[in-house]
């Protein structure tokens, strides 16, 4: 039977959805909703889309143009995915078809290369945890691999075992916070909506005075607070009696968690040490929940091609000192051929 492949923007975010937990072995980066933040950023140009036989999704390609380059912004694509439980031929012939109709894009929007990741956590819907599985498979098919360091607690080991793997400096920040009366409190759909936005928009307001500037568009912080709303993610305060002097938010879906934006409120950070505290008892709080990991973000490494700033290098060595196993995540590009003459 024919292959036929069909847009995102046709299908809408219900059908997709069904589409990637129907495939299995997805990513919280698959999902619709957390495609919609990226595709609220500035200039970034939805051209996902899923491949179908006879009716039948078999796999499901997020995609999108940002200037010259297939990516979300700043987000590379998450892999496409396949159904496993096809023939390897199958498989071959449905991945060849994905990247002609890629390059396709890339010849007709004069893109210049395709830039691409895939996740060690997989959700299998009904389950879900870190795996290998086809990790590497796409290789063929990019002609630059690279990998990073993904730092991901297991959430199903013991409380004790996990604190125990933090860096002494976390460990004694986490309790000299707690000395000094610092108390963490979980913003979620539980809350009233009154609640919701008063200490979203001080979250909000303490990055815009961290910063100096706005740091995402409006439209973007829109989502995040309606993300808490719907469930799928939290905003931790720390707190000082009434004073609240740290903000960690986070999403959650389908078994996994991460951070995803923190700030500090400047003049209670040297004293009370609050990061350190907030994101252990966001942990434990997704523990609680019964959530399967949590994903700290990267271990980053400046090479020849990739330089990181100190603050970049700075947050990424405050997160491994959490003590978490180290899981590869795996980056793929991929250029015209024509253009790069291979």
């Amino acid at each position: 039977m024919k292959l036929t492949n069909e847009l995102f923007i046709d299908l809408g975010d219900g059908r997709w959805d069904l589409c990637v937990k129907s495939i299995k072995g997805y990513s919280h980066m698959h999902l619709a909703y957390t495609l919609d933040y990226y595709l609220k950023h500035e200039g970034v140009r939805n051209l996902s889309f899923e491949v179908l036989e006879g009716g039948e999704c078999l796999a499901i390609v997020p995609l999108a143009l940002s200037k010259n380059t297939l990516s979300f912004g700043d987000l590379p694509c998450p892999s496409p995915l396949v159904k496993n439980n096809l023939k390897e031929s199958k498989r071959r012939k449905i991945f060849n078809y994905i990247f002609e109709i890629i390059d396709d894009f890339m010849r007709k929007n004069n893109a210049k290369k395709y830039i691409s990741y895939k996740h060690p956590f997989q959700s299998f819907y009904s389950d879900a945890g870190l795996s290998g599985l086809n990790l590497f498979e796409l290789q063929r098919y990019f002609h630059d691999v690279s990998v990073n360091d993904a730092l991901i607690m297991d959430l199903a080991e013991n409380v004790d075992s996990i604190e125990l793997g933090f860096s002494k400096y976390h460990r004694r920040n986490i309790k000299k916070s707690e000395k000094l009366g610092v108390q963490c409190k979980a913003i979620s759909d539980d809350d009233s909506l009154n609640d919701i936005d008063y200490y979203f928009n001080e979250f909000r307001a303490a990055h815009f005075l961290s910063s100096g500037r706005e740091t995402r568009s409006n439209d973007t912080w829109i989502h995040m607070k309606e993300r808490i709303v719907n469930g799928l993610g939290n905003l931790f305060v720390a707190k000082v009696e009434r004073t609240n002097i740290s903000y960690l938010y986070c999403g959650n879906v389908d078994g996994m968690a991460w951070g995803w934006s923190q700030v500090n409120v400047k003049e209670f950070e040297r004293m009370y040490m609050p990061r350190h505290l907030l994101e252990w008892e966001a942990m434990k709080y997704y523990k609680r929940k019964g959530e399967k990991v949590y994903d700290l973000g990267d271990r980053l490494n400046s090479t020849d091609s990739i330089v990181y700033s100190p603050k970049e290098l700075s947050i990424s060595d405050f997160k491994e000192k959490y003590g978490t196993p180290v899981y590869p995540k795996i980056f793929y590009k991929r250029f015209l051929k024509d253009e790069e003459g291979v």
